[in-house]
């Protein structure tokens, strides 16, 4: 197994993203790559959106990258991004022009490093272990989408959606499903106390259930 203080790859910073996810490392592998699955043809897209001129499409691209680059220790790529994300919302060409190059400078650099940790670090196989990661990833997304919640911030909502695309539901303790379907439901009303009361009733039955 590799042992991630060996690896030191521009971009990202390794040891700070782990400790981050309880420090495993194999959540960090699992994280980079749904990351490169998800964005390894962003920069052609956004492109795209920028000469259709929709902005509308590149401010929500932006937005979701500023958020999972810092999942993944991304430090320097998602600053590039905040100042770019806030180039867009004021409207600023030269800005966005500017931190738009940035950006896809430091994502290339990004992108590479996470090329090389996918190829240098191979997770156990086993089933089991498997389901634990996926878990340990789901409880982190809920945790983020808690904070979110507490501080009234609609962010949640576009967290929860990302959440969603990429999960099975099936995979869940079948005892938390409801509970699931509520949160979904009160998250899409904007009732943030429901929401909050749905999460913690998610978290406690992932935590009764033996994996």
């Amino acid at each position: 197994m590799t042992n991630e203080k060996k690896i030191n790859l521009p971009g990202i910073n390794i040891k700070k993203a782990v400790s981050q996810l309880s420090n495993s490392f194999d959540l960090f592998y699992d994280l980079t790559i749904r990351f490169y699955n998800r964005y390894k043809t962003i920069i052609e897209t956004i492109d795209q959106a920028f000469e259709n001129n929709d902005m509308k499409l590149v401010h929500q691209l932006i937005h979701t990258i500023k958020s999972l680059s810092g999942n993944i220790g991304a430090e320097k790529l998602q600053n590039i991004t905040s100042q770019l994300e806030s180039a867009i919302q004021q409207k600023i060409p030269e800005r966005i022009q500017y931190f738009w190059q940035e950006f896809k400078q430091e994502f290339t650099i990004v992108m590479h490093s996470v090329n090389q940790i996918i190829s240098k670090y191979q997770p156990s196989s086993d089933n089991h272990h498997k389901k634990t990661i996926l878990i340990d990833s789901v409880i982190l997304q809920l945790k983020r989408i808690d904070a979110n919640l507490k501080d009234f911030d609609a962010d949640a909502h576009s967290i929860f959606k990302e959440l969603e695309k990429s999960l099975d539901i099936n995979c869940l303790p079948v005892s938390i499903h409801d509970q699931w379907t509520h949160l979904k439901t009160s998250i899409e009303s904007y009732q943030f106390d429901d929401a909050i009361h749905a999460i913690k009733k998610i978290l406690i039955g992932i935590e009764n259930v033996d994996y």
